[in-house]
């Protein structure tokens, strides 16, 4: 069974390629806007990771067995 990780990450690695395959096509004669849409969604990711991943040795959920 498949969990709900594993079934996000496939849609966004689909998400991913389709996005950066349009954008490559789209844009392949204007750089400067390129690297602007790279670095926007390069940053909007790293602010979706800086707000929504936890540290679980900072929540206190550590494993004992």
């Amino acid at each position: 069974m498949m969990s709900i990780n594993g079934s996000f990450q496939n849609v966004g690695l689909a998400l991913g390629a389709i996005i950066g395959g349009l954008v490559l096509n789209l844009f392949h004669n204007n750089f400067q806007l390129l690297m602007t849409i790279l670095g926007s969604l390069g940053a909007s990711a790293a602010l979706v990771l800086f707000l929504f991943a936890k540290d679980p040795y900072k929540t206190g959920a550590t494993a004992n067995p």
